[in-house]
């Protein structure tokens, strides 16, 4: 595959070489529905490497193309269903990668690790909250969707003469421990 030559190198130890060939891969998939997964592998390998401005650039890029919005549910509109639809007639990799919840926090942790090495904690800790805030939206889209999916089972139920839904079967994934602020989390970084 496309990132071989930057994971072979990497896993020799030549983290140097490993991200120069990560480097190459952004430049030749600048332009292709790939370019921000390469931009997060070059930042992560450019920051194992010590080079540590040169990772915040790459994440900084990596971090511009991801186009979820966590404040706005993503939804599938027309132009959706439009582009998946003609990138499957052409190639798959047509498709535009819009970024998920994780590359939004790897992204960050990534950066923070950044800023710590270089000595600036003041913008680590902004990355921190940048961190903690994605993953409180994260929560809570996942409670929006659970809320959906639950009314729906409901509704199929009713359709089903099926009198209740008992919701103790469905446990929640994230538990009141996980609960906890910023400055909880991370009382040094205020």
């Amino acid at each position: 595959s496309q990132v071989k030559s930057a994971y072979g190198p990497y896993q020799a130890g030549a983290v140097n070489e490993a991200a120069e060939n990560a480097i190459d891969l952004v430049d030749r998939y600048e332009g292709d529905a790939e370019e921000m997964l390469f931009c997060l592998e070059a930042g992560s390998m450019l920051r194992d490497a010590g080079r540590f401005e040169e990772s915040i650039s790459y994440l900084d890029s990596a971090e511009g193309f991801i186009k979820i919005d966590f404040d706005l549910r993503a939804t599938l509109d027309a132009a959706d269903i439009a582009e998946t639809v003609a990138a499957y007639s052409v190639s798959s990799k047509a498709l535009t990668y819009k970024g998920a919840i994780s590359d939004r926090v790897m992204i960050n942790t990534l950066k923070a690790l950044d800023y710590i090495a270089l000595g600036n904690i003041e913008v680590a800790a902004s990355e921190a909250r940048r961190i903690v805030s994605a993953q409180e939206k994260g929560v809570a889209l996942y409670a929006e969707i659970s809320g959906e999916e639950e009314q729906a089972a409901r509704e199929g139920l009713k359709e089903h003469n099926v009198s209740s839904l008992n919701t103790q079967s469905f446990p929640g994934y994230i538990s009141d421990s996980n609960d906890r602020s910023f400055n909880e989390m991370f009382p040094g970084l205020r």
